[in-house]
Formats: structure tokens, C-alpha cells, sequence
């Protein structure tokens, strides 16, 4: 059996950062951790930590990221310009998961869903990226180095 730490359990704990989160799993024997964005994006933000620093630290360490937590609001995007922002983000994570060495994206999707799209299910396939699986709940997304892009 394998055990794994949801970093959004301690997001808002005072002095949190994410290599700490590291660290801390690695000590008391995780296998694997669930990046929070909002956690890793104050982090580079703030200069304490490098993109090139954690894949370093992945590389080194038992511990290893299980997924990106997350691309939000994918769907239900009406105009191009929407789209293309959706998948500019996904590209970004994507690049950043390749660095990280994680192969999973949990994406969540818009929170308000208007009347006409509540009649049939949404499905997204990220657009050529990766291969998807879908429930009504959750949507996880993976992807070959192969199909990830440049």
C-alpha cells in the first residue's frame, strides 16, 4: 500500500510552504504528495522556492508528486479567446508537471453550470494532450511524455 499527503489539508496553516510539506512527508514515510497550485504559485511568488529546485528535490527523495492540484473552470468557455486561456494554463501546468516529474492534473470543473448544458454530460479530452477519464465527479487527466507538448 502506498500513502499519499493532500496538501490542500494544511493550505492555510500560518508559515506553510511547500518545500516544508516536502520534507515533512518524506520524514514520516508519504510516498506521495498532492501539489495545491494556489500553494506552489505564493511559493514561487515569493522567491522560496524554483520550479528547477523541487524537480531537483523529487529527483533526490523517495517522495514523488502525485498530481497538480489543479487547472479550475476549464468548461463550459463560450468564446475562443476563453478556450485559448484554458489551454495556455494547461500548457503552463503541463511544462511544470515535466519539471516536477508528475504525470497527473486534477481539474476541476466551472462551478456554475448554466440550464442548457445540465440536459447531456460534459467531457473535455484537453485538447489532444493527454487521455481522460470522466465521472460525474471527478475528472483526471494524464498524459505520455510523448503527447506533452514541447
Amino acid at each position: 500500500m502506498k500513502i499519499g499527503f493532500n496538501e490542500g489539508c494544511d493550505r492555510y496553516c500560518a508559515n506553510h510552504t511547500v518545500l516544508d510539506d516536502l520534507e515533512y512527508c518524506e520524514k514520516y514515510g508519504f510516498d506521495y504528495i498532492d501539489i495545491q497550485s494556489e500553494c506552489l504559485d505564493r511559493d514561487l511568488a515569493a522567491g522560496k522556492c524554483t520550479l528547477e529546485q523541487l524537480g531537483e528535490w523529487f529527483s533526490t527523495h523517495h517522495l514523488k508528486m502525485l498530481s497538480y492540484n489543479a487547472l479550475c473552470g476549464f468548461n463550459m468557455k463560450s468564446t475562443q479567446a476563453e478556450k485559448n486561456a484554458v489551454l495556455a494554463e494547461l500548457d503552463e501546468i503541463v511544462r511544470r508537471c515535466g519539471i516536477l516529474g508528475c504525470s497527473m492534473i486534477v481539474v476541476v470543473p466551472t462551478q456554475f453550470t448554466p440550464p442548457a448544458a445540465r440536459s447531456a454530460p460534459t467531457r473535455s479530452r484537453c485538447s489532444g494532450r493527454c487521455s481522460s477519464t470522466w465521472s460525474p465527479t471527478a475528472f483526471a487527466c494524464r498524459w505520455s511524455s510523448a503527447a506533452a507538448p514541447a
